[in-house]
């Protein structure tokens, strides 16, 4: 005889059911900074502190946030100007892979959302010290969570960039504006949170500390951490070989300019940069056509490596200047830099020809220039002589719409005074 046992509802709902989970407790994460001599993917160098340069410093509040959600923002590939691979093949990308998922929040009411839902927060102040790099790291017990946030205040503001375990490296484009706060939120696979955040503000909040940043300890350390999980040791070559493939491996204006620009940013070419912002889609793969013919070698000097990017800007314009077909915008260009002689393909040319670094080129620029203070044609003299006055050098008394006898004397006097009152540069 089979017994039939009646379980009501209330058996069913105690008997047959898992209790809920607990709550999961919030991450213990550590924060940790260190800082470094050279630009953000340019590699750590022996740490000398701060210089005297045109770099500023700053002050910025770091918020590290466990997120509950992640938050709506844009992806990371939108905002990256330069994308690196440590030891692949093709060290320079067309988009991120491991930090692909990566958010950026501009939003100030999507900001202030995240940081109150957060699961734990962790606050801050950041010294920004001019001519370093400064790292952080968010850290827990026998690992690193997320990429490192590398930050470089520069007068134009501040350039951050973002370091994955594998080595892949992502400089955000252009720089951040500290007046308006920034979240950089990373997915993460766990059961405490969501991800990481990383939020800047600009400031100093009273209540937080100082980010503990110790370069004496934190050189040798970072020159480890470079090796194994940042950077290559041979960093500023890569660096270097990676924006140079740009020009071969990217194709379009969006991608080619940024690159053109970090590349001429990295050594110092300012006339090369200027020209990649102005410059249109032909005359930059013009000259990307010219620089990975001549080639960039990372075991030169910057100084080097800026005055073969200099003369290859001047060069990239000489066709069109021979033809008279430059757009107005690289006559300008020309002019600017150059003064008469960015108007006479010849004298442009001969002047490059004469120059085996920046000094020579600037002096045989100056020669031309003079020169031409005595040319017949009066836009001629007129924009050489703004050209030597943007430069420090004045004619007394000389007018480039003058009497030619009044111009022929001031240019005379001229000339005997610096016979007699050796000059002391130009």
């Amino acid at each position: 005889m089979r017994r039939f046992v009646r379980l009501t509802p209330l058996a069913l709902l105690c008997g047959c059911t898992s209790p809920p989970p607990a709550p999961a407790v919030p991450p213990a994460w550590n924060v940790h900074g260190s800082r470094f001599a050279g630009a953000a993917l340019a590699g750590a160098s022996a740490f000398t502190g701060p210089t005297s340069s045109v770099s500023p410093g700053c002050d910025l509040q770091l918020t590290v946030l466990a997120l509950s959600a992640m938050p709506p923002g844009d992806a990371l590939a939108a905002h990256a100007a330069v994308i690196t691979r440590a030891n692949q093949p093709k060290p320079l990308g067309g988009h991120p892979r491991s930090l692909q998922d990566v958010r950026v929040v501009h939003e100030t009411a999507v900001v202030e959302q995240a940081v109150a839902a957060a699961r734990a927060r962790w606050h801050y102040n950041l010294d920004l010290a001019p001519d370093t790099t400064t790292t952080v790291n968010v850290r827990e017990v026998g690992r690193t969570v997320g990429p490192a946030l590398l930050l470089r205040s520069e007068r134009d503001g501040c350039h951050l960039a973002l370091v994955a375990d594998d080595g892949e490296q992502v400089l955000l484009d252009g720089t951040w504006d500290p007046a308006a706060p920034l979240l950089l939120a990373v997915p993460q696979e766990r059961a405490d949170c969501a991800g990481v955040g990383l939020l800047l503000q600009a400031g100093t909040a009273i209540d937080a500390p100082m980010l503990d940043v110790d370069p004496e300890r934190d050189v040798a350390a970072l020159t480890d951490v470079s090796r194994q999980r940042l950077m290559p040791p041979d960093t500023r070559a890569l660096t270097l070989r990676a924006q140079a493939a740009a020009f071969t491996t990217l194709v379009g204006e969006r991608q080619r300019r940024p690159a053109l620009l970090g590349l001429c940013l990295r050594v110092g070419a300012v006339r090369c940069a200027d020209l990649a912002l102005v410059a249109d889609e032909p005359t930059l793969a013009a000259l990307a056509q010219r620089v990975q013919t001549l080639g960039i070698d990372p075991a030169r000097a910057d100084a080097a490596l800026a005055f073969d990017l200099e003369r290859l800007a001047f060069l990239a314009l000489t066709p069109e200047l021979q033809r008279d077909t430059l757009p107005p915008r690289l006559a300008a260009f020309l002019t600017r830099h150059a003064g008469a002689a960015g108007r006479n393909a010849g004298e442009l040319e001969a002047a490059i020809a004469a120059a085996t670094d920046e000094a020579s080129l600037r002096a045989a620029l100056t020669a031309t220039n003079e020169r031409a203070l005595h040319d017949s044609d009066p836009a001629v003299r007129v924009r050489a002589n703004d050209w030597l006055a943007r430069r420090g050098i004045v004619v007394p008394a000389y007018d480039p719409l003058g009497e030619r006898t009044a111009r022929r004397t001031a240019l005379q006097a001229f000339e005997r005074q610096r016979t007699t009152v050796p000059e002391t540069g130009r």
